[in-house]
């Protein structure tokens, strides 16, 4: 029987993958491997998560990031690559499956690519250009040999990279699809478990814009003094991921809760939980990726800030903002008057985890083949 390893690098990816994980598991061998960031506290211990669902986990770095500054990241990166090449060597399953574009996604890519381990990638050919992440994806998209795309803009963006059409499929979004199933919780609960009333409420998940101008600690300053100026509303807060600075923006934020009451910060909500937020709250803001796919799903409008994803495909319920407190307040404001929004969900198809889950068992069936570069026309 076929083996496959699916890896999972903390919150931002684990919830999206569970269902194909789920899905695997009834057809062939499918096993987690974890990064050591789902047993950080500080960015929201979600191996709890993991736990709830009733997923082993065969796997876990031993690694840990002592901190978020770029040369912690890097030895982190390095030391991580080669626990998962021995790890995989051992192992030598018969692909990977990764998601997204996480420099701990990366470090199991590298590890796979030298032990000549196929590798699937899901969420290729979208760009984030304010981010170094950018880079990472495409890498990784380079020492793939199987796609799974959200749209045909990034599948036609991984044919100019080289890739051969053949192996890019887009069955849409996973987080589309589970929001269509969804069935989302009364506001009421939110009541009883976070004396929150959602009905006036900002949810905002903001990360350090790593490729930028703007130092971040003028890009946290900017935006907490601008939510300053919203006494009125609920500003619920996740907390920030493992990025280049993401421990210091967590910091900053709890800073800001101490003196706003009307702050609340809830570091692991768990992508259904999140999605009930993302539903009953005014609006999201931010620059997570999750404002652009899955809030227009959802039907709530957001405020992307800044240029870290810049390049997606943007529905008309998006609106931005300069990382500057001036324009984030007027933003806001005029985006919280709007009655009427027009959601475009851009990423849905029907039975997507079905698809992708087909697609991969038919893909593990074939003779592994040496990857081609893909020449969309001769060059000579």
């Amino acid at each position: 029987m076929h083996t496959i390893y699916i890896f999972s690098a903390g919150r931002s990816d684990f919830g999206l993958l569970c269902p194909i994980i789920k899905s695997l598991k009834k057809k062939i061998k499918a096993n987690l491997m974890v990064s050591s960031q789902h047993s950080d506290i500080r960015f929201g211990n979600t191996i709890k998560e993991i736990n709830e669902k009733n997923i082993k986990i065969v796997y876990q770095n031993r690694e840990k990031l002592k901190n978020t500054k770029i040369k912690n990241i890097f030895s982190f990166f390095s030391r991580t690559s080669l626990e998962y090449f021995l790890f995989l060597e051992k192992k030598k399953p018969s692909a990977i499956l990764l998601l997204g574009d996480r420099y701990e996604v990366f470090s199991v890519a590298i590890a796979a690519h030298f032990l000549d381990i196929p590798i699937i990638h899901m969420h290729g050919g979208e760009l984030t250009l304010g981010a170094f992440d950018d880079g990472i994806r495409h890498s990784i998209s380079k020492l793939s040999n199987l796609h799974f795309v959200v749209n045909n803009n990034y599948r036609k963006r991984l044919i100019n990279m080289g890739e051969n059409p053949n192996s890019i499929f887009n069955f849409g979004s996973i987080a589309c699809e589970q929001i269509k199933l969804k069935k989302f919780a009364n506001n009421s609960i939110f009541k009883k478990r976070y004396n929150l009333n959602l009905t006036k409420s900002i949810l905002i998940t903001f990360h350090p814009e790593t490729k930028s101008n703007i130092q971040p600690q003028y890009q946290i300053q900017n935006l907490l003094q601008a939510l300053s100026c919203f006494k009125d509303y609920n500003l619920v807060f996740t907390a920030s991921n493992p990025d280049t600075h993401g421990i210091y923006f967590n910091k900053e934020i709890n800073k800001f809760k101490k003196k706003n009451k009307n702050v609340h910060i809830i570091n692991n909500m768990g992508q259904d939980i999140y999605w009930d937020f993302l539903k009953h709250s005014s609006i999201v803001l931010g620059n997570s990726s999750s404002g652009i796919i899955e809030a227009p799903a959802i039907k709530t409008p957001t405020l992307n800030i800044g240029n870290r994803q810049e390049g997606r495909i943007y529905s008309k319920s998006i609106f931005h903002a300069k990382i500057e407190k001036v324009d984030i307040i007027n933003k806001l404001r005029i985006i919280l008057k709007k009655k009427k929004f027009k959601f475009n969900n851009n990423f849905y198809k029907r039975n997507t985890t079905r698809n992708i889950m087909y697609q991969i068992i038919k893909f593990l069936k074939k003779n592994k083949k040496n990857k081609k570069f893909y020449d969309i026309k001769k060059l000579y």
